[in-house]
């Protein structure tokens, strides 16, 4: 792998706001559509038409990108005349092929399916490309049922089973990317559907993936929500109708006893012909006589009936069958309004049928089927409609016989269409549904899953996804789901572990936004797609302390990850020297429970103010017993300036004390184990609290009984505790020039020791450039990596680390002199004439910048501007 160069000096850009659109730009949507849509075309092409005018009136910019062009669509300078700004088409390539940059900026594409492989494979291709761009763009897909490919399963069982068609879905949808849901589905022998074909299957499976990939899923009626919720059960499904032009009544609109025969108008097509063959064959017959159907439109009627020529249509019994052609819509509002019902004997699911809208509008009852969704399946029969279940001959004559001669009825149900279409078909009823579908969509939750487990009171990487999960959860906008134990429990956050094939129980449609991992070793494997699909993005987080990152690790970390996120500027650094590239690398510091830790967002003095002249002065060091930490330089330093031989009662003559906190032993050798202990012995002045784990609240109350904190470390990847003793007052001391702690510690807040880079020979080194700190570990020893280049860390300056150290010592000692001389002043007179120390300014910093309250901001930028980046 190509690195930028042997060391990179650069600074990482850690504050990049989320998306690419200048601040105070307006929202952006771009309508994805199949065709540019036709003025006097389909209820879809009304529907989008509506759309994108209301989005302009709401002050949305609004572009526009279709597939195909097609023939009566209108003129592009219309859709510029609704407010369209930019329109982008045809791409019937797939649009992978336009510069990512001129398709960025979008907060929000609005889609519909359509029944074709071609244009669903470009669809679905034309999201993914979208959501690559920027996985924070919102997807609205919208559709009816004739844009539903689920909903031609209904010609093969009945469309009430629901229960059938959940089990069909999650017996032959592709597992690999969207997985099988929570609850168990019954095992059905799915004979009638042996006939279904391929096509069919393969645009379920089209469709399933854009609603995956989708914000919100939006159905033309309440019939087509149910369906959307059956495909993907965790994704928010919401109506949208569309706004039927209001309609000027014809000047012949007839009263009941001037009405007769009944209409139906319809296009071209296998369902409309198959629709009015069942009709003509098996219902006609039951209708009273001197009732004739007109049929209008091109639809292709069965020759016994009618035969069209290219002059007009020849009916072969007038007294029960008139076929008219095409004809002008005038004529097909004059006829609707003359005839006392219309109807769509539908055989299989339709969208919303315009021709119907117009009936009811118009005040003509109509008598359809199921299928029909200008009513939709859950909206059942009403007093402007009669609803007909599929290929029930009885139910359609009845109830057109009963228009036909009951004017009672007949008055009811014209009076009650004419209110159906305003109520559901009306500008503001379209408008609160647009409405209420934005703002779904607009506060839809970033969703987050913390990788790894969470211990509030465990080691430091556990502690710190406890508190991302915490301190995320408490931000407006997000949803935090943890992988792995979380202890204790989280209000409102859920931890889940993967079953046994790496998945999560999670219905169809569950994705995550972006996922943080932070485990160790770390979790490198590729995301399942099921979960975190295209427009998921992955941080890595990884603190890591030897100058150069495995070998091994590096394609899959660059291929797995979209970002890798450091704590500290000397992470990011290792990082891209390393081969990262740098706009794939982020700094996000660690940062300290400071309500645990009891800090107000005050100036306060040093816990040395607060303890007596007399007491010694206590340096505290407390971490693992492993060379990194440097806790053999600190011994020998402090044996060299501080170490008190004196064995009388007194602990120590010189009025300091060491207290030297170690856990875990790795990478010393026992003969410097051997000397360090002698030291021990030899100083009566060192209290060493070895292989001793404290609990949370006595490990907090070693630093409050310190004074001064010491970290000679060699390499570090933040130093929380060094930033938790800085936020309680302690003078601290910490190497510094190049490392970890040069993001917090200064001249002015401590006393930092300047080093020097080194290559690491020391164990966990272990020549050329291995490095053994890897499971599996046994007696003493782990595992070994070989790096991209030899393991680096630091050595302080030995010299400047004894004057640090006394430095600190007489920093104290003037504080309590201070202290001694403002003793009779009250306590707020006291703070308020305290001089601002090293000790109260390290407060100050820690509060305001590394608190959870403080830095949880920057990690819901960070991961706003991970799911935005170009």
């Amino acid at each position: 792998m190509k690195k930028p160069g042997r060391y990179y000096t650069g600074t990482i850009n850690e504050d990049a706001e989320e998306g690419s659109r200048e601040t105070g730009s307006k929202e952006k949507y771009l309508v994805v559509w199949s065709t540019i849509p036709a003025t006097e075309g389909s209820l879809s092409d009304l529907r989008v038409i509506d759309v994108i005018r209301e989005l302009v009136d709401l002050d949305y910019d609004v572009d526009f990108i279709f597939w195909k062009d097609s023939e009566g669509s209108m003129e592009k300078a219309a859709l510029n005349d609704l407010g369209v700004k930019r329109i982008l088409g045809p791409y019937q390539n797939f649009i992978s092929r336009h510069p990512p940059s001129d398709l960025n900026g979008y907060t929000t594409i609005f889609v519909r399916p359509w029944l074709n492989p071609k244009f669903m494979n470009w669809l679905l291709d034309t999201v993914r490309y979208m959501k690559d761009i920027n996985g924070a763009v919102k997807v609205i897909s919208c559709t009816d049922e004739d844009g539903m490919a689920l909903s031609r399963l209904t010609k093969a069982f009945p469309k009430s089973d629901l229960g059938t068609i959940k089990n069909w879905i999650l017996q032959t949808r592709p597992t690999q990317i969207l997985g099988n849901d929570t609850v168990e589905y019954s095992e059905v022998q799915f004979s009638s559907l042996e006939g279904v074909a391929p096509q069919v299957k393969e645009l379920v499976t089209l469709e399933t993936l854009i609603y995956v990939l989708s914000t919100v899923l939006v159905g033309a009626n309440k019939g087509v929500v149910e369906m959307l919720h059956l495909m993907a059960p965790a994704k928010p499904t919401l109506q949208l109708g569309f706004i039927f032009p209001k309609i000027r009544q014809p000047s012949r609109s007839q009263a009941f006893h001037q009405r007769k025969d009944i209409l139906y108008i319809g296009h071209n097509s296998d369902a409309n012909e198959i629709g009015i063959a069942w009709f003509l064959r098996e219902v006609l017959s039951k209708v009273q006589d001197g009732n004739i159907l007109h049929v209008v439109g091109t639809v292709k009627v069965p020759d016994e009936y009618c035969t069209c020529y290219s002059f007009g249509c020849v009916s072969q019994d007038s007294t029960r069958v008139q076929c008219h052609g095409p004809l002008p819509s005038r004529e097909i509002m004059e006829l609707t309004s003359s005839v006392k019902a219309v109807i769509n004997p539908s055989l299989e699911p339709t969208g919303a049928v315009k021709e119907i809208c117009r009936a009811m509008a118009i005040g003509t009852p109509v008598v359809t089927t199921i299928h029909d969704g200008t009513l939709g399946s859950a909206l059942g029969a009403h007093k402007g409609a009669v609803q007909c279940p599929s290929m029930n001959p009885t139910c359609f004559a009845k109830a057109l016989n009963n228009y036909i001669s009951n004017k009672k009825d007949w008055d009811i149900s014209s009076r009650k269409a004419q209110v159906f279409v305003e109520t559901h078909f009306g500008a503001q009823t379209f408008k609160a549904e647009l409405r209420e579908i934005i703002k779904v969509a607009e506060t839809a939750k970033v969703r987050v899953l913390v990788s790894g487990d969470a211990r509030k009171s465990g080691e430091s990487m556990m502690a710190q996804n406890w508190h991302i999960a915490d301190s995320l959860n408490e931000k407006e906008g997000f949803e935090v789901l943890v992988k792995g134990e979380l202890d204790p429990p989280i209000e409102g956050v859920k931890s889940f572990l993967a079953n046994s094939t790496g998945v999560f129980p999670f219905p169809t449609g569950f994705q995550f936004n972006a996922i943080i991992r932070q485990s160790w070793p770390p979790d490198l494997t590729t995301p399942s797609l099921q979960n975190c699909y295209t427009g998921c993005r992955v941080a890595q987080y990884l603190p890591w302390e030897f100058g150069s990152l495995p070998r091994e690790w590096m394609e899959v970390l660059v291929k797995n990850s979209d970002e890798v996120w450091g704590p500290s500027e000397s992470n990011t650094r290792v990082f891209v020297n390393s081969g990262i590239p740098p706009s794939k690398v982020r700094r996000v510091p660690c940062g300290i429970d400071c309500h645990e830790l009891g800090l107000p967002s005050l100036i306060l003095p040093a816990p040395a103010l607060e303890n007596s002249a007399g007491n010694d002065v206590i340096f505290v060091f407390s971490g693992g017993l492993i060379p990194r930490k440097g806790v053999d330089i600190l011994l020998e330093e402090w044996n060299t300036l501080f170490c008190a031989v004196d064995k009388s009662s007194k602990p120590s003559s010189l009025g300091v004390k060491l207290i030297l906190h170690t856990t875990y032993e790795l990478g010393y050798g026992k003969q410097e184990v051997e000397e360090m202990e002698n030291i021990v012995r030899k100083c009566n002045n060192i209290e060493w609290r070895r292989n001793e784990w404290l609990e949370r609240e006595e490990y907090i109350d070693l630093l409050r009984g310190g004074d001064v904190y010491v970290a000679p470390f060699r390499s570090e990847g933040f130093g929380v505790p060094i930033v938790e003793a800085m936020g309680l007052g302690l003078h601290v001391i910490a190497s510094t020039g190049g490392t970890s702690a040069d993001d917090y510690l200064t001249n002015e807040n401590g006393y930092p020791v300047r080093v020097t880079s080194s290559v690491c020979r020391h164990y966990p080194c272990s020549g050329g450039s291995d490095l053994c700190v890897f499971p599996p570990c046994s007696n003493g020893k782990c595992a070994c990596k070989n790096l991209v280049e030899p393991p680096m860390w630091f050595e302080v300056e030995r010299v400047e680390l004894r004057q640090k150290l006394g430095d600190a010592l007489r920093d104290v000692l003037a504080s309590r002199n201070q202290q001694q001389q403002q003793q009779q002043q009250q306590q707020q007179q006291r703070h308020s004439n305290y001089t601002l120390t090293k000790s109260a300014q390290a407060h100050n910093d820690v509060v305001n910048t590394y608190c959870w309250d403080a830095i949880s901001e920057k990690y819901a930028k960070s991961i706003k501007a991970m799911i935005s980046r170009l």
